[in-house]
């Protein structure tokens, strides 16, 4: 309630601080299951089988195989935990076995379904219950500071882009990012274990502001984009902050698929390398001027 409140004030550093704390009582490594921001009851992704748990696992194993790549840091506070890269190691090997365990159960299709296989290794006995407290939880999560010079690129067009915005609905611009600002971004994005959501039977993993995507980055561009896009934004507050991870070797490779965001106006930053980009000229993100089906579930929104 007072992180809403705070937010819709524009007070985002109150925010910030709300949420970062919240993050952490919910789901520090090591607690009992996290509560649902939704029901207050304890949930997992993984050990409640939501669809594509098992692509979500596969996440995990490599975010954490990276982490442990990564040189030691110090954490500059006890809500923002850092892993060490040993820690990091240990984790991903136990993660690595319990998916190598839950694919092949759902790939061929046996009675004993994948949920009831994971609920029982993880549960107290079972053969990786040692694991259950560190899945979906807060093990790492870089504090990502405000970059005093600013997030956006003043050189960027910005009156013309906000021009087109207003009179199509749409409106596109590139390099709107410093570059501090967008490696930043990016580095977090690899890095932090927020990605707690899979989507659309996995083939996504989403993040959101109320459940780990609050750096102080992220606050910042909020603000300054309403000074940079007065007439778009300014009648309005900002709501949330999503993030969605997309798995490139999804069967059949549907791409980012078809899904929905709320809001009455949104604005999306894409943060993946050019030399990632199957066309130079674009990016792969397609906009449809319509709302969401009715009968779309919210997983797959």
């Amino acid at each position: 309630m007072i992180a809403g409140l705070s937010l819709w004030r524009g007070r985002y550093d109150r925010t910030f601080k709300w949420l970062e704390h919240l993050h952490w009582l919910r789901r520090r490594p090591g607690a009992p299951r996290p509560l649902s921001l939704e029901t207050g009851q304890p949930v997992s992704s993984i050990a409640d089988d939501v669809g594509g748990s098992e692509w979500k696992l596969r996440h995990d194993y490599q975010q954490l195989k990276y982490l442990a790549r990564q040189p030691k840091r110090q954490q500059v506070s006890p809500y923002a935990p850092l892993a060490s890269p040993d820690f990091a190691a240990s984790v991903a090997s136990a993660v690595g076995e319990l998916w190598e365990v839950l694919w092949p159960v759902r790939d061929r299709g046996s009675e004993i379904t994948a949920a009831e296989s994971v609920k029982g290794m993880l549960s107290e006995g079972g053969q990786f219950a040692a694991l259950s407290p560190y899945l979906d939880r807060a093990m790492h999560v870089p504090h990502i500071e405000r970059i005093e010079s600013g997030a956006f690129n003043p050189a960027v067009r910005w009156q013309p882009f906000e021009d087109a915005f207003l009179k199509n609905g749409v409106a596109y611009i590139d390099g709107s990012l410093t570059d501090k600002a967008l490696s930043a971004l990016a580095n977090y994005f690899l890095e932090a274990t927020v990605w707690h959501a899979p989507q659309a039977g996995g083939s996504f993993v989403k993040a959101h502001l109320l459940d780990g995507l609050h750096a102080e980055l992220l606050l910042q561009m909020g603000a300054e984009l309403a000074s940079y896009l007065p007439r778009a934004l300014g009648p309005h507050r900002l709501s949330s902050i999503y993030g969605h991870k997309y798995e490139t070797e999804w069967p059949g490779q549907p791409g980012l698929g078809v899904h929905t965001l709320p809001g009455a106006v949104i604005v999306c930053i894409w943060t993946t390398a050019s030399i990632a980009s199957r066309n130079p000229e674009a990016n792969g993100f397609e906009i449809f001027h319509t709302s969401a089906p009715d009968d779309m579930t919210a997983a797959d929104r």
